[in-house]
């Protein structure tokens, strides 16, 4: 069986890989009798991408273009936001000219006060902490691939423990981003067709399109270009040079959102699988928004049928391709590609937590549209939400189990497992959104619904575009062997999640919220004032929101016909209506 060892030399900078193998080989010829003792046959290897020297590299064309794209853009914010403050009092200026304005939109972005009756606050929370879990669970990644002094000492006494658990559970808050996706998409469109009663399929995609991708195509420039000059050190060829070299080639994928299928191995920007799905699903949504929409009963079990299909789909594939079911077992398995390619990046085995997201979405309008309010006894209220922790608990706990060395999953546990896991934990936030929505939330509620989680949640999107490069740049600068632990993983997290704020803020209102104003003008005609607001992947229109707390009881509204005391009221109302 073949293993590799990684090791590192410092030599003169006119050695080639050629010659610095043959000094790597002189290192071992000491040990040769012992290993040769043992069967051991040592070969070393090096290619000249494993070579790094301290000589910065030059500035090439397409670095001078993107430097002088930032400065047309930089100009043209300088421009914008003069504009705005020395027209402020002036209401026939053009909108289309404050597009860019950091005045307006800072104002927009620090706006805490804006929640309306159609807020759901919970939201906020809910998409900020998940961005946290994410950014976490990818420091700890990087540095498991980084060299160390400690790994396996470290990975033995980390995967059992609950750490590792609420680590490996990030994985988690992915399927969550889904379900916040799925939800604000069926929304939006429910609310808007029900006034209309008409549907525009092609703006419906170029209105994704647009809000999505220049923020994105920003990253992928950057990448490709001036962010290769954010550092140097020995591991600098291999991290980010070679995302530099997958952007070069793939970066039309990326703008296709087809990264996942066309080159799910080499993809540049790697966590834009998210990105890739997501899109996939909103191209696909209408098979499922237009049935809810015209034929409610056939849509709602639509969305059943997918989410039991697709639950068990992915148990089978997970069984029957061959993939690790443990954690120690995917640290050592050579089939880690394909799960990736065939499990963990394909729109199709990732798609319940979207539907469970529109089945919500299609709840939350309908009980809003019959003025239905929900209230649930104190009882009735806890028991709920002891079965919501209780599933999310059960999901984590389940995790725990497969993280232990000694676990020996059999058939129906790995399948059962596989095909749960994700809808468990979905459908567990789902209540507590629901929860959260119809004033039942209690203490909940009002810490996801804290004010500043509500400008933090605005920059979700951006920080997930930006986050993996603030990493690439700190590992590929690397220079000396870390130690694993706790205290020295939580401050690097807390400088990644920091650091990716700054630039997330900065990518947000100079490239984000600028062109969801440019594409509200031009798609959705001139308003009378604009409304600036930076999006994140799972909101589809932050013009529309939801929410069915009765902040005010004394005033009701002619829409609050119905107050219900008990889910079982609930659903016969809205079945027997629709």
């Amino acid at each position: 069986m073949a293993t590799s060892l990684k090791m590192a030399l410092c030599v003169p900078s006119t050695c080639n890989p050629t010659d610095t193998a043959i000094i790597a080989m002189d290192q071992f010829s000491e040990y040769e009798i012992y290993l040769t003792a043992l069967g051991v046959e040592l070969e070393v290897e090096l290619n000249e991408e494993n070579c790094h020297t301290a000589d910065r590299p030059e500035f090439s064309s397409e670095d001078m273009i993107a430097a002088a794209l930032l400065s047309f853009f930089a100009g043209l914010v300088v421009f914008s936001t003069c504009y705005d403050i020395f027209t402020e009092e002036n209401e026939s200026r053009s909108n289309l000219a404050i597009a860019f304005s950091v005045y307006t939109n800072g104002k927009k972005l620090l706006n805490t006060s804006s929640s309306g009756a159609d807020t759901l606050h919970c939201l906020h929370g809910i998409r900020f902490l998940s961005m946290a879990w994410i950014i976490l669970g990818h420091r700890y990644e990087s540095l498991l691939t980084l060299p160390s002094m400690n790994f396996e000492t470290y990975m033995k006494e980390f995967l059992p423990s609950w750490m590792g658990t609420f680590i490996i559970c990030g994985l988690y808050s992915v399927d969550t981003f889904f379900l916040l996706s799925g939800l604000m998409v069926a929304y939006v469109f429910l609310r808007t067709v029900h006034k209309t009663n008409s549907f525009n399929i092609l703006v419906y995609y170029i209105h994704r399109y647009v809000r999505l991708t220049p923020a994105f195509a920003i990253i992928i420039m950057l990448r490709t270009t001036l962010l290769t000059h954010s550092g140097s050190g020995p591991l600098w060829e291999v991290t980010a040079s070679t995302e530099k070299n997958l952007c070069v080639d793939y970066w039309w994928s990326n703008l296709l959102y087809v990264q996942n299928f066309v080159n799910p191995l080499e993809m540049c920007i790697s966590q834009s699988w998210y990105l890739a799905v997501d899109m996939q699903l909103y191209w696909l949504s209408p098979l499922l928004l237009v049935p809810l929409w015209k034929w409610p009963k056939v849509g709602l079990a639509m969305v059943g049928l997918l989410t039991v299909a697709g639950s068990i789909s992915v148990g089978l594939l997970f069984y029957y391709g061959g993939y690790p079911t443990t954690y120690y077992e995917m640290m050592r398995s050579t089939t880690m590609e394909d799960y990736n390619k065939y499990i963990y990046f394909p729109s199709y085995t990732r798609y319940v937590p979207y539907v469970i997201g529109i089945g919500l979405g299609y709840l939350l309008v309908d009980l809003k549209r019959k003025g239905l309010k929900v209230r649930f006894s104190k009882v009735v209220n806890l028991a709920l939400w002891i079965v919501t922790v209780g599933l999310l608990i059960c999901v984590a706990a389940v995790t725990n189990k497969f993280q232990q060395e000694d676990f020996v999953p059999n058939d129906a546990e790995t399948i059962t497992n596989m095909a749960t896991n994700r809808l468990m934990w979905s459908l567990g936030v789902a209540m507590v959104i629901f929860l959260c929505a119809t004033g039942n939330g209690c203490f909940v509620n009002t810490i996801l619904s804290w004010d500043w989680f509500q400008i933090l949640s605005r920059l979700t999107y951006s920080a997930y575009l930006v986050h993996i490069s603030v990493q690439i740049s700190q590992n590929g600068s690397v220079r000396t062997l870390a130690f694993l632990n706790l205290m020295t993983v939580i401050p690097q997290f807390l400088g990644d999640l920091m650091i990716t704020l700054v630039f997330s803020v900065i990518l947000c209102l100079v490239f984000e919220s600028p062109f969801i104003i440019l594409e509200k003008e031009l798609l959705g005609g001139h308003k009378p004032a604009p409304k600036p607001a930076c999006l994140n992947a799972a909101s589809n229109d932050e013009r529309t929101k939801v929410d069915f707390r009765d902040k005010n009881p004394e005033i009701k509204t002619s829409n609050e016909k119905t107050e219900v005391n008990d889910l079982q009221e609930v659903v016969p109302q809205i079945l027997a209506s629709t």
